[in-house]
């Protein structure tokens, strides 16, 4: 019996030991790894509006989205069923019918990208405006298509055989929660991520002004009006690389901090996502929409959805200063380096707790716009037929160092 005891405390020993090592590699070790250096993406010369370059990643999206077919690359790309003995000049081949040529996109991991569908279904539905692309997942294709797209991870080593096939890769997960690029080295040749810079912007949410010179308008309703509670949150990641965590607790001294899920006290599962959101609309004033990195243009459905949708002052951390003030409505959250510590950022919400006048001021951008999702396969599809027609090459020299290079996260410390 002794010696079944004293095993049974070695094994338990062993197992304290084994995760306290994990959490240390987890939590602390890899909170400020920077992988190489940042590289350009050369291209030579799409469009300019339609890549990277010095316009913003909101011109390029409606440049993406607004970009047709002319009616010479439109005849261009059409195919006729003609004999070699006949012209065009033939009355029987102008009356044959015309056979649009489509491209392709192979795409692997398809079933995290549902409800897209097979074939031309997905563009035909949301009403592209250049809407010749067929979606095929049948990899034993992988020579001939014109494209392939990956999304989050890339299984296939070789460098690709057609010299005009596109790889597309595509995430909207920071670095530090995504499997390692580095290995991928120049053969990407477009991104599809919520960064600014990337070929085709993604965003989690966008919001569009109906006047871009109107920006704040008179509100009529008291947004403070029968909320007794301050500061929320909803989290489930405990130990993400910024810290998050630590701060939230901090900022719990000074103000009232509930947090719901896994790493807090109070229970709210995402099955329940409704009622949750409209308890945070009806109860608190504060929300914390804490991103899980803090990195170059990461700004997730915690800001807009969670926090904006829901007429609570979203208190922001990840991305810098400047990338938020590019999406955000103007005036419509608090990012919490405008303050040098938690203890004064709770003494400003306490401010605001007890004047409705002030609070209310954060709400002036409401009715000025509208919330917007980015209709991504029209933007694939339009630049699709924009790159492939023209046979201009575009890739990124160094994909790892693009992605994950110094300066594009920062671990636990401040953007200023």
């Amino acid at each position: 019996m002794r010696t079944c005891r004293r095993k049974c405390f070695a094994f338990i020993f062993v197992v304290i030991i084994i995760a306290f090592i994990c959490y240390l590699y987890f939590c602390k070790f890899k909170q400020n790894v920077v992988i190489g250096i940042q590289q350009p993406v050369s291209y030579t010369s799409y469009s300019p509006l339609l890549v990277p370059g010095e316009q913003s990643g909101n011109e390029r999206m409606d440049a993406q989205l607004g970009y047709t077919l002319s009616a010479k690359k439109r005849r261009g790309n059409d195919e006729r069923n003609v004999s070699p003995n006949r012209s065009d000049a033939d009355e029987n081949v102008k009356s044959k019918p015309i056979r649009r040529r489509f491209k392709t996109l192979l795409i692997h991991n398809l079933m995290y990208l549902r409800p897209l569908k097979e074939n031309q279904g997905t563009f035909l539905e949301q009403n592209c405006p250049v809407n010749e692309c067929l979606v095929t997942h049948d990899k034993t294709k992988h020579e001939s298509v014109d494209a392939i797209f990956f999304y989050e991870t890339v299984g296939i080593s070789e460098k690709p055989k057609n010299s005009n096939q596109i790889w597309i890769y595509m995430t909207q997960e920071s670095p530090n929660f995504n499997p390692s690029v580095r290995h991928l080295g120049n053969r990407i040749n477009w991104t599809i991520t919520y960064r600014e810079d990337s070929t085709i912007v993604y965003p989690y949410l966008k919001y569009l002004y109906f006047i871009d010179s109107v920006r704040q308008r008179k509100q009529d309703v008291n947004y403070a009006k029968g909320k007794t509670k301050k500061v929320a949150w909803f989290t489930s990641n405990c130990c993400p690389t910024n810290n998050r965590m630590g701060y939230a607790e901090e900022l719990g001294k000074y103000i009232q901090v509930d947090i719901y899920g896994f790493c807090g006290t109070k229970t709210c599962t995402k099955t329940d996502d409704p009622i949750c959101f409209e308890m945070l609309e009806k109860e608190y004033k504060f929300y914390l929409a804490f991103e899980n990195s803090n990195c170059r243009d990461y700004i997730t459905e915690k800001f807009m959805r969670n926090a904006l949708q829901h007429d609570v002052i979203p208190i922001v951390m990840g991305a810098h200063p400047d990338d938020y003030r590019k999406i955000a409505p103007e005036n419509s959250y608090i990012h919490y380096e405008d303050f040098n510590s938690a203890k004064e950022l709770a003494a400003y919400l306490h401010k605001l707790d007890k004047n409705d006048t002030l609070y209310n001021e954060y709400f002036k951008w409401k009715g000025t716009g509208q919330f917007y999702d980015v209709n991504l396969w029209c933007h694939v599809c339009s630049m699709l037929h924009h790159a492939l027609d023209d046979k201009k090459q575009i890739w990124y020299e160094n994909f790892g160092a693009w992605y994950a290079g110094k300066g594009v996260c920062i671990g636990k410390d401040r953007w200023t």
